[in-house]
């Protein structure tokens, strides 16, 4: 905790903890060079506005934003952004909360409401909760457009927006959306803002194991996508070792964010999959091997975290599911290759050892699936097995 002293709007007499505050957070010392004359900016206006900083909240930040975009400073430009010095006032004490401002549309203070219920009664995480509230925020915009007029939510426009989400993002999304939309519908009539309960109007959305085929990607794809790394550079050096993860392991994407130095055996030469309540050990191939290493000596930040995959900026959080996808998406862009899954890598591997002679026993194993039923999609793509079942044609083919 830093020493305060006693004098009114004296934010500038705490830039050096400022700057320390952002070396702890392990931030560079080019952003801390970044940041730091934004801080020193911020204290003066606050004098020279006679401001209190006691005061502070959302409305004042946004008089200092426009300030700064009126006087052509490029950074920051947001709220969000703004918050890195908003936390530092908030843990060392010296201002003892931040307030902000209520929304304009009659739809987004009902969300800011709807947080706190999901907050304060429901006790859910960060995550949850924001995965609920950005899904009811669309919703309602759409639904009932941002003054929310309540007339327009009926049965049947709940229907439409869960069948729409089903055929736009598909069935885990679908299913995703009618969780949260049941979750909001009820709190909704709880809270007396609709006359009726709707939550029995959304469908429920059957689970289809086996739907379609797997979608593999083509070798040639995956060299493109691997040679696209430049691992002259952090990034490319771990997207680089994330990639070789996918196509040679076939792990997925939350698999790898749940990897810690201690899962990696470098004498075995073996890695330690957890996920999804399961365990399992797969051999660590020679080439993901060095990949690893050359990312953990050249790239990964020295942070406490013992999670591999680390976020190359400041704060130097674990990534995230969400990360994985995002990597992949950026090596598309740069290759002009359509959207690739990191799912679709499992689908790869499978097809491999399908086409080699493997039983889809062995390839359940590999790919740890805990139902022979999810293995049991790759039947459709065996040509081999499926030709021993196959009917001679009466009269042959012409």
């Amino acid at each position: 905790m830093i020493k305060k002293v006693d004098r009114s709007n004296s934010l500038p007499l705490y830039l050096k903890d400022f700057c320390n505050y952002l070396l702890n957070k392990n931030y560079h010392p080019t952003h801390i060079r970044n940041w730091a004359p934004v801080y020193k900016n911020f204290g003066c206006w606050i004098i020279d506005n006679n401001k209190s900083i006691d005061l502070l909240d959302s409305n004042l930040v946004h008089q200092y934003l426009e300030y700064r975009k009126e006087n052509k400073f490029k950074f920051p430009r947001t709220e969000k952004c703004f918050m890195t010095i908003i936390s530092f006032l908030i843990e060392n004490e010296i201002i003892e909360s931040y307030i902000k401002s209520p929304r304009p549309t009659i739809v987004g203070q009902l969300i800011d409401k709807y947080e706190e219920y999901l907050t304060y009664e429901r006790f859910l995480t960060k995550k949850q909760i924001h995965t609920l509230c950005k899904i009811s925020e669309h919703f309602l915009k759409s639904t009932c457009g941002p003054n929310f007029n309540y007339k327009l939510l009926s049965a049947l426009s709940i229907r439409k927006y869960i069948i729409k989400t089903y055929r736009s993002s598909g069935q885990g999304q679908a299913r995703l959306t009618a969780r949260a939309l049941r979750s909001l519908l009820r709190w909704l009539y709880l809270n007396r803002t609709i006359k009726s309960s709707l939550d029995y109007s959304i469908p429920v959305i059957s689970r289809q194991k086996i739907k379609g085929l797997p979608k593999p990607i083509m070798n040639k794809t995956i060299s493109i996508l691997i040679r696209k790394c430049d691992q002259r550079t952090h990034t490319g050096r771990r997207s680089y070792a994330i990639l070789l993860l996918l196509s040679s392991l076939g792990l997925r994407s939350q698999e790898i964010c749940n990897l810690t130095l201690d899962c990696i055996d470098w004498r075995r030469g073996e890695v330690r999959i957890e996920s999804k309540g399961s365990r399992g050990i797969l051999p660590l191939p020679e080439n993901v091997g060095k990949a690893l290493i050359s990312y953990l000596k050249k790239t990964r930040p020295n942070v406490t975290s013992r999670k591999i995959f680390i976020q190359i900026n400041a704060p130097h959080d674990p990534l995230g599911a969400g990360s994985i996808n995002r990597v992949l998406l950026n090596i598309c862009k740069k290759t002009n290759i359509a959207k690739v899954n990191p799912h679709q890598f499992r689908h790869t591997i499978a097809t491999q050892m399908l086409n080699s002679g493997s039983s889809l026993k062995e390839i359940g194993l590999i790919l740890r699936h805990k139902s022979p039923n999810t293995t049991a999609i790759y039947a459709k793509i065996d040509d081999l097995s499926l030709k021993d079942v196959v009917s001679i044609w009466p009269g042959g083919v012409k």
